[in-house]
């Protein structure tokens, strides 16, 4: 993604993919912008982050708008404003963005903050992040777990958080929502399908070998490879 100063402030624009955004840093405020046209879509108050983390976090938001689109387009196009109209984009920009704050404190090691918001936000009893170091194996790794108000627990464990969302992701739809359907619990599930979704979504943001943009040239070519 390009980013241009405008002001010694630090206020910049930066272009991602389809969407164009512009950072006023006095006002601590981002402004989200069609490319094509320059079409105003929606702003944001970013008075709660600090100036330096507001690029990487612009990044992460556009990452995430790319991962939707693939997601709603079967893997189509990485631009979210090839399949959404203007009057739907404020909605799926706020929860991209709220996407690409998780993945924020997240990345940042803010865990405390990160685990809170999770629990609050999909109704657990319990959302936890711990990393472990083995001194006598020189190796470390990384425990994730959710525990429902049933009781109903996962854990998994994988050397990054990448890995440790999208082991979390899959467990959640294989084994969690199923004891919480057995006890009728149908808000929780529907809770848990929405958090699975998240995860998946959350591991593609933060995990820097994952490029939007690549799944696009990896599915088209492999149909060619098929026929081949």
């Amino acid at each position: 993604m390009r980013t241009v100063e405008t002001n010694r402030d630090g206020s910049f624009i930066a272009c991602g993919v389809g969407i164009y955004y512009k950072y006023t840093a006095r006002a601590k405020t981002l402004e989200i912008f069609r490319q094509l046209r320059r079409t105003y879509l929606f702003n944001l108050s970013l008075e709660h982050i600090e100036r330096d983390d507001v690029p990487g976090l612009i990044r992460k938001l556009d990452k995430a708008a790319q991962v939707k689109a693939l997601m709603i387009s079967n893997h189509k196009t990485n631009n979210i404003t090839d399949v959404i109209g203007a009057d739907k984009m404020p909605a799926l920009l706020q929860s991209a963005f709220k996407l690409a704050f998780y993945a924020h404190d997240a990345k940042a090691g803010n865990w405390p903050a990160f685990s809170l918001a999770i629990t609050n936000d999909f109704a657990l009893q319990q959302f936890k992040l711990k990393r472990f170091i083995c001194p006598s194996a020189g190796s470390a790794y990384i425990r994730g777990a959710i525990k429902t108000f049933r009781d109903n627990e996962i854990t998994v464990r994988a050397k990054n958080l990448e890995g440790v969302f999208k082991e979390l992701s899959e467990k959640v739809m294989q084994d969690l929502i199923l004891a919480e359907f057995a006890y009728r619990q149908d808000y929780q599930a529907h809770q848990l399908v929405s958090l699975s979704s998240r995860l998946a979504i959350l591991s593609r943001i933060i995990d820097p070998a994952y490029y939007p943009k690549k799944q696009l040239f990896i599915l088209r070519r492999a149909p060619r490879e098929i026929q081949a």
